[in-house]
């Protein structure tokens, strides 16, 4: 996976990661599957932040109260890469793709 990130970003990377409890080396690949309750949280995790990431590209569109509801369900890291802006949170919603697909190769 490229890291077109800068340091803040992934520090908030790391964060989500230690949160939800991901082990991976630094090149985020996992070094043990993801449990059951891992997945839930991820799959949560990853849906909020597309939500947001909608609701930011539609800002004109919407009301403000809807973009503040969403953030109040976010995690501290995930609202560190809400405000971080639309390619980290892209970038997110991409690595928590890529360790469900390496999950899959523990099985």
């Amino acid at each position: 996976m490229r890291y077109p990130l800068n340091a803040t970003c992934k520090v908030h990377s790391r964060n989500l990661q230690t949160l939800i409890g991901v082990q991976c080396n630094t090149k985020w690949q996992l070094i043990e599957p993801l449990t059951p309750q891992k997945k839930v949280a991820l799959t949560q995790a990853q849906q909020r932040l597309m939500t947001y990431k909608e609701l930011k590209l539609h800002e004109e569109l919407i009301a403000l109260s809807e973009i503040e509801s969403i953030l109040a369900k976010m995690s501290e890291p995930e609202r560190e890469i809400a405000f971080c802006g639309v390619v980290c949170i892209s970038f997110h919603i991409r690595l928590i793709d890529s360790w469900f697909e390496q999950s899959l190769f523990f099985a």
